[in-house]
Order: C-alpha cells, then sequence, then structure tokens
C-alpha cells in the first residue's frame, strides 16, 4: 500500500492521458516539430552536399560528414524545442483546475497531493516524449551513414528529455502559485534563461583573462549542470574535453525534478488547507449564532454577535458618510467616450506593489551584473556587447509584446467579461483600439528601461546617434506588429493559453521557419544568396547588428563613417552608417503601418467573429454633462 501511494501513475495519470489524446493540438504540434526538423535537416543537407563520386574511401568520409552534420542540427533543434514545449505543456496543470473551479473536488478525493502532481506532470510529459520517439527515424539516417557513435545518440536522446522534464516540472511549480497560464510560460521561460543563457555568459564573461588552462574547470562545471552546453559538446565531438559525462547531468537534473515535485506537493497541501479554512463566519444578530460556509453553527456567544452586529452597522455608516462627497469638494472625473481605452491605460504591468518591487530588483540585479561583466573585460566600449544587449532586448520585448497582446481579450473572455462588453453599446473599433493602446500602456516601462540604456551610452559617446535612431526605432516599431496580432490572435481564440502560444508562434515563424525555409530554396536552386537576401528587409537582428557593428574608435564625431553599409535585398547602393538608420526608419514605419492595418481589419471584423449584429443607431459620441448643482444623494427623494 505505501508503495502504491508513491506511484504517479493512478487516476489522474489515465484521466490525463485519455483528455491528452483527444486534443487536436497536439496533432497540429507533431505536424510543426516534424516540419521544422525536416526544415533543419534540408539546411543541413544544401549546406554540406558534395560529390559523392571518386574512391570509395572519399564517399565514405563525405557521407560520415554529411551524418555528423544532421546528428549536430538534430541535436539543436530537439533540445531546443523542448525547453520551448516543457513549460506549455503543465502551465495549466493546476491553475486550469482552480479556473474549473474542480480543484477542491479534486482534494476531497482519498488522492494525496504526490499523486496529484506525478500524475499532472507525466501524464503531460506524453507529449514532447512523442515528439522525440517520433524523430528517432533521424537518428537511424545518421547511424546509417556513419560518423556517430551510439553513446551520443543515447547521451542527446537522454538530455533533451531531461531538459523537457525540467520545463515541465518548473511549469507545474510556478501554476499551483499564478492563475495565468501566460504568465506561467513567462516565468520559467525567464527562470531557464538566466540558468542555462545568462549565468554561464556571465561566468565566462567574468574568466575570460584567466586563460586556457583557467578557464577549463569553468567550462567543465558548466557542462555538468547545463544540458544544452553538454548537448553542444557531444554533438561537436568536444564531449571528452569537457567531462564530465552526460550521465552527471542528467542524474543531477532529475535530483531537481524530485525536488521541484515534492514542493509542488507540499504547495498543493498547503493550498488544500488555506481554501479549506478560508469559510467565512455568517453573523446572525437575531439569534447570536454564526454560521460557516456549510451553515453549521459555531460557537459564539450572544454578546459577541451583538457587538459584531453593532460594529458593523458603525463602519457601513462611516463608509456611507465618507462616500459622500464634501459640500464644495471636486467630483472625480468621468469617464470618457472610449471606456475601454480609459480602463486599460489605468491597468498597469503588474497589479501588486510587491511584484512590481521584485522584478525591479531582480532587473536591476541582472542589468548590475551583465555591465559588471562587461567592465571586468573592457567591454563597455565593445561592439559586440552593446549588439548583445539590443538583441536581448528586442527578444524581451517580443515576447512581452506577444504574451500581453494575446491575452488582452481571451482573458475577458476566461473571466466572463467579454459578455459585458458585447452587450455595450461599443463598436469594433472602440474594444480593439482600446486593447491595444492598453498593451502600450503596459510595455511602457520595458520601452523606457531600453531606452535610458542606450540614450546613456549615446551620451558618454559610445553609440553614435544615428545607431541610437536605429536601435529604438528597430526594437519599438518592428515589436508592434506583434501587439497588433496578439490583439487578433485574443480575438480569435477562446483560450489565453491558445492564444499565447499562437503568437509567440508568430515571430519564430516569420524569423525562423521562413528564413530557413527561404535558405534551402536559395541552396537549392545555386541562387547565390540572392533570396536569402531578401529576408533581411524585415529581420530587426540585422539592422541591430549592423547598425552597432562600426568599432568605437571610429564614432567620434558628427560627420561620415569610415564604413560602408550595403542595403539589404542585394541592392548594389552603398550607403553611410545615415544612410543605414534612415533605411532602418523607413522599414520600421512600414511595420507601424501593418500593425494598424492588421487592429483596423481586426475592429471591423468583430462583429462578424463574435456573431454580434452591427448598431443600427449608435449612440451619440458625446452627452451633455450631467447638472452637479446638486449630488443625487442630497435630493429630498433620496
Amino acid at each position: 500500500m505505501p508503495l502504491t501511494g508513491l506511484s504517479p501513475f493512478g487516476p489522474i495519470f489515465g484521466k490525463e492521458l485519455r483528455t491528452a489524446a483527444r486534443r487536436r493540438r497536439n496533432y497540429l504540434l507533431r505536424v510543426a516539430y516534424l516540419g521544422g526538423l525536416l526544415l533543419f535537416l534540408l539546411l543541413a543537407y544544401t549546406s554540406t552536399r558534395s560529390d559523392f563520386g571518386g574512391s570509395t574511401s572519399a564517399r565514405a568520409q563525405a557521407q560520415e560528414q554529411l551524418g555528423r552534420v544532421f546528428f549536430v542540427f538534430f541535436s539543436m533543434f530537439c533540445t531546443g524545442a523542448m525547453a520551448l514545449i516543457g513549460p506549455v505543456v503543465t502551465s495549466t496543470a493546476i491553475n486550469g483546475e482552480r479556473q474549473a473551479k474542480t480543484l477542491h473536488v479534486l482534494l476531497m478525493t482519498p488522492l494525496t497531493a504526490w499523486q496529484i502532481v506525478s500524475g499532472k506532470l507525466f501524464s503531460r510529459l506524453l507529449t514532447p516524449l512523442t515528439l522525440i520517439g517520433l524523430s528517432l527515424p533521424v537518428l537511424a539516417l545518421v547511424r546509417l551513414l556513419g560518423g556517430v557513435e551510439l553513446w551520443e545518440m543515447f547521451s542527446v536522446i537522454g538530455l533533451s528529455a531531461t531538459v523537457a522534464m525540467t520545463g515541465a516540472a518548473v511549469g507545474l511549480l510556478l501554476s499551483i502559485v499564478n492563475r495565468r497560464a501566460y504568465a506561467v510560460i513567462l516565468l520559467a521561460y525567464f527562470a531557464m534563461a538566466v540558468v542555462y543563457i545568462f549565468t554561464p555568459i556571465l561566468i565566462m564573461s567574468f574568466i575570460a583573462g584567466t586563460g586556457r588552462l583557467g578557464m577549463l574547470p569553468w567550462f567543465k562545471f558548466i557542462a555538468g549542470y547545463n544540458p544544452f552546453f553538454a548537448v553542444m559538446t557531444i554533438s561537436m565531438q568536444q564531449a571528452r574535453m569537457f567531462a564530465p559525462s552526460p550521465l552527471a547531468c542528467i542524474l543531477g537534473h532529475l535530483a531537481v525534478i524530485a525536488v521541484l515535485l515534492a514542493a509542488s506537493a507540499a504547495m498543493v497541501r498547503r493550498l488544500a488547507r488555506r481554501e479549506g479554512e478560508g469559510a467565512a463566519l455568517v453573523v446572525t444578530p437575531a439569534s447570536g449564532e454564526s454560521t460557516a460556509a456549510d451553515g453549521q453553527p459555531v460557537g459564539v456567544t450572544p454578546g459577541d454577535a451583538r457587538a459584531a452586529a453593532t460594529d458593523a452597522g458603525a463602519s457601513a455608516s462611516s463608509a456611507a458618510r465618507a462616500a459622500r462627497p464634501a459640500r464644495g469638494a471636486r467630483h472625480g472625473r468621468t469617464v470618457s467616450d472610449q471606456p475601454v481605452a480609459w480602463r486599460e491605460l489605468r491597468r498597469p504591468l503588474m497589479a501588486k506593489r510587491w511584484h512590481r518591487f521584485a522584478a525591479g530588483i531582480v532587473v536591476a540585479a541582472l542589468m548590475l551584473l551583465a555591465y559588471g561583466a562587461a567592465y571586468a573585460n573592457d567591454g563597455l566600449n565593445d561592439r559586440d556587447f552593446h549588439i548583445m544587449i539590443a538583441c536581448t532586448f528586442h527578444t524581451l520585448l517580443a515576447v512581452l509584446a506577444c504574451v500581453l497582446a494575446a491575452t488582452s481579450i481571451a482573458q475577458e473572455k476566461e473571466g466572463d467579461s467579454w459578455i459585458v462588453l458585447l452587450a455595450s453599446p461599443l463598436s469594433g473599433g472602440q474594444i480593439i483600439w482600446g486593447k491595444a493602446v492598453g498593451v502600450l500602456r503596459r510595455l511602457l516601462w520595458p520601452v523606457l528601461l531600453i531606452c535610458a540604456h542606450f540614450i546613456a551610452f549615446a551620451v558618454a559617446g559610445i553609440v553614435r546617434p544615428p545607431a541610437l535612431v536605429l536601435v529604438l526605432a528597430v526594437i519599438i516599431c518592428f515589436n508592434l506588429i506583434w501587439v497588433a496580432t496578439g490583439v487578433l490572435a485574443s480575438l480569435w481564440f477562446r483560450k489565453v493559453a491558445v492564444a499565447v502560444i499562437v503568437n509567440l508562434a508568430l515571430p519564430v515563424a516569420l524569423y525562423g521557419a521562413l528564413t530557413l525555409v527561404v535558405a534551402v530554396i536559395d541552396q537549392l536552386l545555386h541562387a547565390r544568396e540572392g533570396l536569402l537576401n531578401q529576408v533581411l528587409w524585415y529581420l530587426p537582428y540585422y539592422y541591430l547588428t549592423e547598425g552597432l557593428r562600426t568599432r568605437p574608435s571610429g564614432w567620434g564625431g558628427m560627420g561620415g563613417d569610415a564604413r560602408v553599409y550595403e542595403l539589404p535585398g542585394g541592392l548594389d547602393t552603398r550607403v553611410d552608417l545615415g544612410g543605414f538608420a534612415l533605411v532602418a526608419v523607413i522599414v520600421s514605419l512600414l511595420h507601424v503601418a501593418a500593425a494598424a492595418g492588421i487592429l483596423a481589419l481586426a475592429a471591423r471584423a468583430l462583429n462578424g467573429m463574435v456573431g454580434r449584429a452591427p448598431q443600427r443607431d449608435p449612440l451619440p459620441r458625446s452627452s451633455p454633462a450631467p447638472d452637479r448643482a446638486a449630488p443625487s444623494w442630497a435630493s429630498p427623494a433620496a
């Protein structure tokens, strides 16, 4: 019996498996995963294809080289995909039960908290593990070509599964403390980025001047806990140099997953106790009894009940007096003719004060560590540092824009307030544009942080004014397109999680998948990057990289730059930094126009998408101001 209680394969596991097998999005996810893997393999083939003629040894060597390249692309794609999918599959594990009002029923069953959380985790891990299984024929092809050992294949599979399990465990833990699926996904991605990306970069930045012998122990340490670094070293045949073996990394992560599961079970128990103790007392002054939420009397004396009733009456009268405006006092501003925009403009990025305080401390600490690492390596004047910061800021702002915009309307649907908006005499334009303005308002503080960073370095003379204009225009305007698509996705889809995932997939498809498709076609047609250069017109990282690539020593003064820039698209036109910045600003304005067009299309299509009839006689946009000579509560009738 004790062993049965520890088994994760209980009724929750079976129920979740049956539910997951009927979800259409799992089939779409498999198609997208295999399509992306096929694109990566095609790119690997077109970039390394060679003539297999000649001697037998030459053909064997060419086949082994192709097999190794296939294995490298497969390893990177599989591990990255598992990192993205892991937190998503468990983002609604517990908070979904809370929103559906079924968690308290689940906690009343004989199931233990361990069985609930472990059943949720292992059942939802079936989706990423199925994707790994579907990609195994690629390893069979790699093995047929040669050049890759069996232990390398099993190591990569184990590390990829470990990444998926770790991300899912983090998402499960966060789904207990946060009710919103998009917040769970964002926090999980942020935690994994800090641990697996920011920390290794910071370590290598501080030890960059210690030489190869001094850096080798730190590389071994990173390979021992970072599965991404371990996969990279294995696929590139550097595992022997950066021991320990991948088994140590896998076992360490399994221990961390066990700790996260134990913490999740403890938090579920605490949540059950808190919901059980939260039964409100209802005081009945007539009988002097107080009853709990289930109607059972609780031991309260009549004197206590009368005192509580008296205090409640006094508090109510005091609140009524406080609600009455003082004579001669100014009245508050009335709601404008755009109530959606009026409400959205007053919604902060984070609702609770301690959330804002904690986020401010974390962001300040990360920025100070980044500046400290750059200062230790004399990198504040280095172009690569500013390129990395610009690309990082653009990616973070894109993620925030995608998530916040995708929740703008879908969150109203889940909160049952969408019906109120549809029943109101508001037009589709008022709703759509009001939501978009609210998203831009919540993005204000991140944008101000980005502007403050680059303006400070521009004042210090490290970033030239044309580069400053280019960077701010690209980072801000290019991301407006994701605000528009997010509002449209939140209008189209019913669930917040689905809208967030779709909107996050759009930049990945545009900047990643489409670029891969164009690169494959370019290689197959021997276009000599003629097609691939066309992608650079809308690729923000190209503008950020090229605009900040000039060395700081050539940035003094306002004159022409010694470096000459080639325009994207293969145009035979060379400009200086000012001309290149002008091109980037024009492309940025085109993104603004595209975003406005998408929002206008969504506004026109809102009534048709939600099944609402158009308003026959629209209300006037403004109404006469009410008579404020005497408030309604001061009339004799009141």
